[in-house]
Parts: structure tokens; C-alpha cells; sequence
């Protein structure tokens, strides 16, 4: 006897732990070749590059801590968070660079520099952990999933604030001196980033000449981006090709155990045969009913890596194989190895649920769905819970020559009970076992109608009268077993997408199906497993999305002290939708539940430009600036520092959105998604805030001057009614 291993998992989660971390330490690298290409300084490069190390161990500290383990969603959550632990560093870095070109000391430009954005950063990281915190807090199995996904998230922000306030400015006090003359590729980006401001001063004061067609514009966008999202398809997980994957095959009900090893063995010799199939595994019986006639195969891959050819070509192969190999099968199904297991989440990915009250109106209305779903073509592996083969002896006792004949209905039906299903009576001891003594008749008179219909019971005049004689005794094939739900009969129809097929667009044609079938009144169709549970995530995140405005709402109006610039800020958030769903339709993404922690995500990331901007611009008009000469002069000085934290994220991305290491079917949505909305929001934010804030502020002197007035002309009103009053009076009567 050889034991083998027939499934180990370890190698897949330590595999995508491995490419999470490469891609980790690619989007560090990155990072650094940011910073280095923005401020031209060796010593101020070191000390970002001494920031992420000591960001990412504290945050391992913080994981053991909390008792989280190193597995795919933390490190997924640290490789979407590599650009975020750096950018509170580099905003303080680059405010204490500019204290030192303006002329402070290294130990006193730390202190300066801090001053002037460690509100803003304070802002800026609130507004993640506002947008991460509901994330971690979401019911059901979306949010035990991501429980661990959204506090590694504010555990490694929380860990990068501390830095960039405590370490950052002691190595830059320590370290950073003022730039000495550049050599000549440093003064080949120096030259192009004094032409970068230049040109986006120009472009910002254009901007507040004509804030009305900027709004237009903007608008325009923000449409156009939502338009765009609806033609995203959606999905709950997407397909992950983790180099497995199952089979299962139906045979004709009555099939015996060795029966069904045999057609097991030959289908799985023709399965191993496909190119890049290396192991098989068979069980049989091993369904939720047990049915020695239901054969599942569990099937190995090559490695992802080692292999060109898709798994889901591969898993068509195999349905091919198996209606090849096997032609006596009533069905059969390929489909993914699920990631989560548990009750409402099967291994296909439609499950349509038909309740009612007549098990046959239901079979109907099953197969004319099954009909309809296979000529639509884009689906595959259609199949019933209903069962019928299983042949069965159906007495139907007719009430009406029960009565006629004196016989009781109760007394008929115990007899049969006790002749075809038997009774036990008693019980004997022999050897130290005990046996049950079962009274019925012999196997040979159950299974011959004629004796069937023998049976005689006793009518209430004392003569004995046939079975034959008050019920019809007939042999037909009864469903294998009735499922209800709710107190209704119920049968489900299965089916998998096909390939290239999103979820959504498979659920919309099953409920446009049902509707051209029309369910009569009384029956209802509903989904359930994947589909309902897509619907389910898709509604806890929304509830995550308004409890995120909610509170990034609160923390941006105590940090600015106001009612109104909030909604200012908040506005980089649509800006980046065009970019977000733009890039998800180029790269052929679904609108996953990864995808769409990323939009909750991108909410919270994007608006960190618009705090730098508004930040800035309101210290310039406490020293008696307009809002447009205040925005005007804190768009140039804050370009800097915006444009290097969001490229440091969309660097820090692009190993995320570009990885075909293992399983990164599961982020590379997000990564794309905050890649291209972070890209879009980025560039209009830098126009469309700075509008906003001039528009806002405009609004609100508008307002004051009103008010102003009508306290003014109050007290001239009052005091006009009492001049008429004394008119009116004593100088009346005289």
C-alpha cells in the first residue's frame, strides 16, 4: 500500500505569500526611485528608504499583538498599504526640505516643518482609518473576511503616522543638509519639475478664470465615470487558478458501488490524460446525500507558472472528457475548488431556488428554465436537484370504496406499514448481540404486485376484502428525494458561467428567464449560494461606504473648523471614478468584492491631495490672503508633495495590478482600480479643488454680505417706525 498526498493547500497560501511579498519589496523599490527623482537627495532618499522598514516591522509587531497571522489577507493588505507607509513621511519630509531651502537651520526646519502639515497629515492619515475602520467592522462573511484586511490597514497607517512624526523629523534634523549643486541628470529633473510648476501655475490660474466650465467639466466626468461603472460587470470573488480544481459526475439512479468505481477509474485514466492534469483523486458517496451513484474527482495542475495554457481551458478539456468518456452519465459538472466553505456557498455559481407548493407545476417550470439557460449559451454544467429514476410502489387508496366497504382508511394504511415496511415485535440475544425481529412480508411477495394486491384487511362487517378491491396499486419513478424551504417544496437549478462570463451578467439572464417563463402565482423564484451572496457583500459595503463618508465627514469638519470646506475635499472622491472604472473595463476586471473594498479605499486615500491643498491654502488666508491669491500660491508649493505621495501609491500599486504570480486574481482588481482612480483624481484634483474652495468661498463672503446687510437695515427700519410714530402722535394732534 502507497499513502500519497492527494490535496495540500500550504503550497498554494505559502506560494501567494511569497509573490505578495516580491511584490511588497517591487513597489518598495519603486517608492524610493520616487522620492530620489522628486527631491534630488541622497540623504533625504535614505531616510524615507529607513522609514518603510521600520513602518513594516512595527506593523508585524502590531499583527502579533492583535493574534493575526501571516497569511494572504494581511500581506495583500501590506502590499496595497506600501505606498500609504510612506506618504505621511514624505509629505513631513518635503516640508522640512523647503524649511531648509528657505534658509532654517536642519534641527529648526524639522520643528517648522512639522508645523506647517502636521495638521494636514494628522487630516490625511484620520482619513484613511476612517474609510479602513468600517471596512474591518462589516457583517457577515464579508466582514469576518476582511476583519483582518482592514485593521492591517490601520494598524501600518497608524504605525507610519508615529514615524513621520517622531523618526522622520529626527533623521531629517540629524541627516538632511541643504542641497549642494546638482550634477547634470539632477539638474535635468530639477529643470523639469520648475517647468512642471510653471506650467501647472498657469494652468491653475486659467482654472479660477473660468471655474464655471472647470465645474461643467468635472460634472461631466463624474458622469461619465458612473456611466462607465454600470457597464462593469460584476462578481463575487472572480476566478483564481490555483492549479486544482473539481469534477463530479452523476450516474443513472440504482448504479451499484462497484459499478461506479469502474466508470470512476476509466473517466479519471481519460482525465489524467489532459495536458498539464498531473493527479486525481476519486471519492464516491462523499455528496451531502451520500449517493453511491455520484463520483466527485479532485484534480491537480502544473503549476501556474509552469504552464501557458488557462485553467479554464483546461476544466473545459475536462467537461469534454467526461461526456467522451462517460455517455451513460445523466450529468455531470467541473468547477472551482471553493475558498469558502460553508452553508450557502456551493461549487457553481448560479443557484436558482423554485418554491411551490406541486412538486410537478415545479419539475416544469425547472426544466423550461434549464431549456431556456442552454440555449442562452452562457452557461455550462445545467442540472436539477430533482431526481427521478428511483422506482417505486405508489398505493393511492381511494376514500370513496373505503367508505362504500366499511373499511377504515387508518386501519388500511397500518396494515400495509406493517406487511411492506414491517414492524418489530421483539428482540433476541445470540453470542452476546442483539438482533430486532421484524414482521412483513418475504422479499419476493413485496416486490410482485399481484400478492400486493392480496393483501386483505377486515371491513367493519368482519369479512375480509383485497387491497385491490379499495386502492390502486401502480409502479412509477418518484423523485429520489423532496427538498422544501420555508414550508415549500423547492428545487434548485445549478449552473456554472461560462468562460469569460461574469457572475452578474449570468444572474441578470436567470432572472430574465424566469421572468419570460413567468412563475404562476404562489411559486418563487430566488437565488442563493454565490449569486445571493454577491448581492449580500455588495450590500454590507455599501452600509461601509456611508458609514466612511459619514466619519470622514466629521473628521475633516473638526480638523478645518468647518461646515462647508469638507465637502470640498470630499469632492476628489467622484473625481476618481472615471479613472477607477476606466481602468477596470480596459484591463477586462470584474466589479469584485476586492474591487470593492478599493473604491471604499480609493475614498479615503484620494482625499489626502485635497487636505494638503485646503490646508495650505486656509494658513495663507489667516495671514490676509483672498481665497483665490491663498490657492494660487498654495497649488505650486503643495504640487510637490501631492504629486510624490500619489505616485508613491500608484507605484507601490503596480506590482499589485500587473502580478500574474499565484492568486492574484484576488487583488489585481483592487489594484487596478485604485491605480487608475488614484491616477484621475489626482490630476483633477489638483484643478478641480482649488476651484471648489474660490467657488465655496465666494458663496460664503456672498452670504456674510447679505447678512450683514439685513442686520443693518433691521435697526434703520426700526428706528424710521419710530420717527413715524411720533409724527403720528403728540405732533398729529396739535
Amino acid at each position: 500500500m502507497k499513502i500519497v498526498v492527494a490535496r495540500d493547500i500550504s503550497t498554494f497560501i505559502q506560494g501567494s505569500i511569497e509573490d505578495v511579498t516580491k511584490d511588497m519589496i517591487l513597489g518598495l523599490i519603486l517608492v524610493v526611485i520616487v522620492t530620489l527623482a522628486f527631491l534630488l537627495s541622497p540623504r533625504a532618499t535614505i531616510i524615507v528608504t529607513i522609514s518603510m522598514p521600520a513602518a513594516i516591522i512595527s506593523t508585524f509587531m502590531a499583527f502579533y499583538v492583535a493574534g493575526f497571522t501571516v497569511n494572504m489577507m494581511t500581506m495583500m493588505a501590506l502590499s496595497v498599504a506600501v505606498g500609504l507607509l510612506v506618504d505621511d513621511a514624505i509629505v513631513v519630509l518635503e516640508s522640512i526640505y523647503r524649511a531648509i531651502d528657505d534658509g532654517y537651520a536642519p534641527m529648526e526646519a524639522a520643528s517648522v516643518g512639522i508645523k506647517r502639515v502636521g495638521a494636514a497629515v494628522l487630516a490625511g492619515s484620520s482619513s484613511i482609518l476612517a474609510v479602513f475602520v468600517p471596512i474591518a467592522f462589516m457583517e457577515g462573511i464579508v466582514g469576518r473576511f476582511f476583519y483582518q484586511y482592514g485593521l492591517a490597514i490601520v494598524f501600518s497607517v497608524l504605525v507610519s503616522l508615529l514615524i513621520s512624526l517622531t523618526l522622520t523629523p529626527t533623521l531629517c534634523a540629524r541627516f538632511l543638509r541643504p542641497q549642494s549643486e546638482l550634477g547634470r541628470i539632477g539638474r535635468i529633473f530639477d529643470n523639469g519639475y520648475q517647468k512642471l510648476e510653471a506650467a501647472y501655475g498657469k494652468l491653475l490660474r486659467g482654472a479660477l478664470r473660468f471655474r464655471l466650465v472647470v465645474i461643467a467639466l468635472a460634472v461631466l466626468t463624474i458622469g461619465v465615470g458612473v456611466f462607465i461603472a454600470g457597464n462593469v460587470p460584476s462578481d463575487f470573488s472572480g476566478k483564481t487558478d490555483r492549479s486544482e480544481f473539481l469534477a463530479e459526475m452523476e450516474l443513472p439512479f440504482g448504479v451499484g458501488v462497484e459499478e461506479t468505481k469502474r466508470v470512476g477509474s476509466r473517466v479519471a485514466a481519460e482525465l489524467r490524460k489532459i495536458e498539464h492534469v498531473t493527479n486525481s483523486f476519486i471519492t464516491i458517496g462523499s455528496d451531502q446525500q451520500s449517493k453511491v451513484n455520484v463520483i466527485q474527482f479532485y484534480l491537480t495542475l502544473t503549476p501556474k507558472q509552469e504552464r501557458e495554457t488557462d485553467f479554464l481551458d483546461i476544466m473545459q478539456a475536462a467537461r469534454e472528457t467526461m461526456a467522451r468518456a462517460a455517455p451513460e452519465a445523466k450529468s455531470f459538472a467541473v468547477m472551482e475548488v471553493p475558498w469558502i466553505s460553508g452553508p450557502g456557498f456551493g461549487n457553481l455559481d448560479i443557484d436558482f431556488l423554485i418554491r411551490g407548493s406541486d412538486l410537478a407545476e415545479l419539475e416544469r417550470i425547472s426544466e423550461e428554465v434549464m431549456q431556456k439557460m442552454d440555449a442562452e449559451g452562457i452557461f455550462v454544467d445545467i442540472q436539477s436537484s430533482f431526481e427521478t429514476g428511483r422506482p417505486e410502489v405508489q398505493i393511492e387508496i381511494d376514500r370513496q370504496r373505503t367508505a362504500d366497504q366499511g373499511v377504515s382508511v387508518r386501519g388500511l394504511a397500518s396494515t400495509i406499514r406493517t406487511l411492506v415496511g414491517g414492524l418489530d415485535v421483539a428482540t433476541y440475544e445470540e453470542d452476546g448481540l442483539r438482533y430486532d425481529v421484524r414482521l412483513r412480508l418475504e422479499e419476493n411477495q413485496r416486490n410482485d404486485l399481484s400478492k400486493l394486491e392480496q393483501i386483505q384487511v377486515r371491513g367493519n362487517r368482519g369479512e375480509l376484502i383485497d387491497l385491490a378491491n379499495v386502492a390502486d396499486i401502480n409502479v412509477n419513478s418518484g423523485p429520489a428525494q423532496i427538498n422544501r424551504r420555508d414550508r415549500l417544496r423547492a428545487i434548485d437549478v445549478y449552473a456554472s458561467a461560462a468562460n469569460g462570463v461574469p457572475l452578474s451578467v449570468a444572474t441578470e439572464a436567470v432572472e430574465r428567464i424566469a421572468a419570460e417563463v413567468g412563475l404562476p402565482e404562489g411559486y418563487i423564484g430566488t437565488h442563493e449560494g454565490k449569486s445571493k451572496r454577491m448581492q449580500e457583500s455588495t450590500g454590507a459595503i455599501k452600509f461601509a461606504f456611508v458609514m466612511a463618508l459619514i466619519a470622514l465627514y466629521m473628521i475633516l469638519g473638526s480638523q478645518f473648523n468647518s461646515f462647508t470646506q469638507p465637502s470640498v475635499i470630499m469632492l476628489t472622491a467622484p473625481l476618481s471614478f472615471i479613472g477607477a472604472f476606466v481602468a477596470l473595463f480596459i484591463a477586462g476586471q470584474t466589479m469584485t468584492m476586492f474591487a470593492q473594498i478599493g473604491l471604499i479605499a480609493l475614498m479615503g486615500i484620494v482625499m489626502k491631495n485635497g487636505i494638503l491643498l485646503v490646508d495650505q491654502a486656509n494658513r495663507f488666508r489667516d495671514e490676509g490672503a483672498s481665497a483665490k491669491e491663498a490657492m494660487l500660491r498654495a497649488g505650486p508649493i503643495r504640487l510637490r508633495p501631492v504629486l510624490m505621495t500619489a505616485l508613491s501609491t500608484i507605484f507601490g500599486m503596480i506590482p499589485v495590478a500587473l502580478s500574474d504570480s499565484q492568486g492574484s486574481e484576488f487583488r489585481k482588481a483592487l489594484g487596478v482600480l485604485i491605480l487608475g482612480g488614484l491616477s484621475s483624481s489626482t490630476i483633477l484634483t489638483l484643478v478641480v479643488v482649488p476651484v471648489g474652495y474660490t467657488l465655496l468661498a465666494d458663496a460664503q463672503n456672498g452670504v456674510n454680505r447679505l447678512l450683514i446687510f439685513l442686520r443693518l437695515r433691521k435697526p434703520a427700519q426700526r428706528a424710521e417706525g419710530d420717527v413715524d410714530r411720533r409724527i403720528s402722535g403728540p405732533a398729529a394732534a396739535e
